[in-house]
């Protein structure tokens, strides 16, 4: 209408289909309709996001018709001025769609993350993967060292929190002269459940380039990586204080007076980019692993050590997180916050509540579901 008209662009195929219930899923960012699909097909699930953006940064839709087995109609409108002939609006079109994809560029090099919890390990390591990263993990910092030592790694995801070395003791013994890591100058991302201003002082103090708070989302550790992929120059990998205070960080700090839900499954699914195989992974590990750390929580109240009890409250709180376990997270919060206080009895009180929600959540009918779900 007016001084514009709208064109329209269908693309059909007779592929697998898409299943009626899964299509509103399709134009999501890091969405795979099958968790199998990245591995047979590849993508990371941004093509179908870009072209979303692009139709309605020109004044269009996009939209799918499709049937499960025999294949799919994909179309897009744009809005076009009047007088533009076809070979100016494929121009236009295809200028548009480059500057959206320049801001979602390729990743590519070799990831090392340094994490004692396994979940946390699970979830990073598959993002990392189907950003089309390579990706190995580690479990503290004095491993980090010696593999740095063998293996020319492009960055390092580093958790700040870690048995035999910590993530800041890690990061000065690799800055130092004469470390023997093959590049100490490499970025060093650092993981933090404490997204505050001090928290990330004391990284940038400790030699490390940025930070990101747990647990991850996924879209924070794209930008992150974008920022630090490929490797910059020796002077610009040097600079401190280019971590900004995470906007979101209320989401990495349980707060107290903030029960939470039993299984927030919108939240886990998002950090396992809705991959049903990866989230039935993450869950076997975190309730199979998870009820040990319970356990020796116990022992550890009994014994009276409340440096243990710091740590492995710490550990279960970081994989309830990741999980969405937002109230055996929060409680594990409140012990670990005890704790370091010395107040053992107060925790002691709350171990029976920590053993009730592990149950309620263990037993949840959202998470047998996903369980439930075939490879």
């Amino acid at each position: 209408m007016g001084d514009e008209f709208l064109i329209k662009f269908s693309v059909i195929d007779t592929g697998i289909g898409v299943p009626k219930d899964k299509l509103h899923r399709l134009f999501k960012k890091f969405s795979q309709i099958d968790s199998s699909i990245s591995r047979k097909f590849g993508g990371t699930g941004l093509g179908l996001a870009i072209s979303k953006k692009l139709a309605e940064m020109m004044g269009g839709e996009i939209g799918v018709e499709s049937e499960e087995g025999k294949g799919s109609t994909f179309w897009i409108t744009v809005k076009l001025p009047r007088g533009t002939k076809r070979e100016e609006a494929v121009t236009i079109y295809e200028h548009r769609k480059k500057k959206i994809e320049d801001k979602h560029i390729k990743l590519s090099g070799r990831v090392l993350v340094v994490e004692d919890n396994q979940v946390n390990q699970k979830v990073i390591i598959e993002l990392l993967k189907m950003m089309g990263l390579r990706a190995e993990a580690v479990n503290n910092g004095q491993e980090a060292i010696e593999i740095l030592e063998l293996i020319p790694y492009d960055l390092v995801l580093m958790d700040v929190q870690m048995p035999v070395m910590d993530g800041l003791s890690a990061t000065r013994a690799i800055r130092a002269p004469g470390s023997g890591v093959l590049n100490p100058h490499l970025p060093i991302v650092a993981l933090t459940a404490h997204a505050m201003k001090d928290e990330a002082s004391r990284c940038m103090d400790a030699g490390m380039n940025d930070y990101l708070s747990k647990p991850i989302n996924p879209q924070a550790l794209e930008e992150v990586l974008k920022k630090w992929l490929p490797v910059q120059p020796v002077a610009d990998v040097n600079k401190r204080g280019e971590a900004k205070e995470q906007q979101d960080s209320s989401k990495g700090d349980i707060r107290e007076d903030e029960e939470g839900e039993i299984f927030d499954r919108d939240d886990f699914l998002a950090r396992v980019i809705n991959n049903d195989e990866l989230g039935r992974q993450v869950l076997s590990i975190f309730i199979e692993n998870s009820s040990g750390v319970i356990s020796n929580i116990e022992t550890a109240i009994e014994r009276g050590d409340h440096q243990e009890i710091t740590l492995l409250a710490h550990t279960l709180k970081g994989s309830a997180n990741n999980v969405g376990a937002k109230r055996v997270g929060n409680i594990a919060f409140r012990i670990e916050r005890l704790c370091k206080r010395k107040k053992i009895d107060e925790a002691r009180e709350l171990l029976k509540r920590l053993k009730e929600e592990f149950k309620l959540f263990s037993e949840d009918k959202e998470v047998k579901d996903i369980l439930d779900k075939k490879a």
